[in-house]
């Protein structure tokens, strides 16, 4: 009887435990997408350039994912592409929480931010 009552509160708890890794990942990947992006925008010269870099490379980061980050918006921050400025890239997306429908959970939305300082000394 015990085990009855037992199992499916441990399925539950397995799957919640599996949700929970889903997001962390998804936040990994939004964080990795992030640094890629604002590495990509610092070493171009032009605001329009390093945008359409960071965008790129952030994009391309999340694609090859093996767990999904669905529905990536980068936002990218060059009022400060200078020598000795900044950089800022910003990525949010959903967590995938298909699999997981069971629980009635919605993917949750996950962003990271990324700044990489231009160095002093490129050319321009």
């Amino acid at each position: 009887m015990e085990l009855v009552l037992l199992v499916p509160l441990l399925v539950v708890l397995l799957l919640v435990v599996a949700y929970a890794g889903r997001v962390t990942r998804a936040q990994t990947l939004a964080r990795q997408a992030a640094d890629a992006g604002a590495r990509a925008a610092s070493l171009r010269q032009s605001p329009g350039a390093a945008a359409a870099d960071a965008r790129a490379s952030a994009l391309a980061n999340l694609s090859g994912a093996p767990v999904s980050c669905t529905s990536p918006v980068v936002l990218v921050d060059t009022s400060q592409l200078h020598p000795g400025g900044w950089v800022s890239v910003e990525v949010r997306c959903r967590s995938a929480a298909t699999g997981l429908s069971g629980l009635g959970l919605p993917g949750r939305t996950v962003s990271a931010r990324s700044f990489e300082l231009v160095d002093q000394r490129r050319g321009g």
